[in-house]
């Protein structure tokens, strides 16, 4: 691990992702209070994991990023997103409080009003629009987003690696 300098997450093919599993959601109201607690324990343990790296984290949004899919790029420290990409925290619009601690870091990275507005309406954005809202630190065409989140981590590795962490374990 000591030569990984950043991490990138990308989606495969046109999305970055289109969220977490509804059906999986939908089948929590067969088990009980505790095996929910237990279940959803285990599955936020391994989603936070994201923020135990000691590395920056780089989201390449190549597509939609929508619900859990947008908050696993709300989690990560910097973000890139094709100008076209469509992104949304619908929970609101499931009839569920938003999860995958979106009410945490859209406050965080956009502000309270940003964040007030993203959760309680639902609204669909463009990646032009995160940009402009803060949500993304930049956008390009749909094909250079790997590209350009590449260009970051590299200039990130040109940095020291003992200063980088500390500053990625403080912010």
């Amino acid at each position: 691990m000591e030569d990984i300098r950043s991490v990138i997450i990308t989606g495969e093919g046109s999305a970055f992702s289109a969220g977490g599993d509804i059906d999986f959601l939908l089948d929590r109201r067969n088990f009980s209070v505790e095996e929910n607690t237990k279940v959803m324990k285990q599955f936020y343990s391994r989603y936070l994991t994201l923020r135990d790296l000691k590395v920056p984290t780089i989201a390449a949004i190549n597509g939609p990023a929508v619900g859990a899919g947008m908050c696993i790029a709300m989690a990560c420290d910097l973000r890139i997103a094709s100008k076209t990409a469509k992104m949304s925290l619908n929970f609101v619009k499931l009839g569920i409080h938003p999860g995958l601690a979106a009410t945490y870091f859209l406050p965080k990275v956009a502000g309270s009003q940003t964040a007030a507005y993203m959760l309680m309406t639902g609204a669909m954005i463009t990646g032009e629009k995160a940009k402009e809202l803060g949500i993304v630190l930049e956008t390009c065409e749909k094909e250079g987003v790997a590209d350009r989140a590449l260009q970051i981590a590299r200039e990130i590795a040109y940095s020291s690696p003992v200063a980088v962490q500390a500053v990625t374990s403080t912010l």
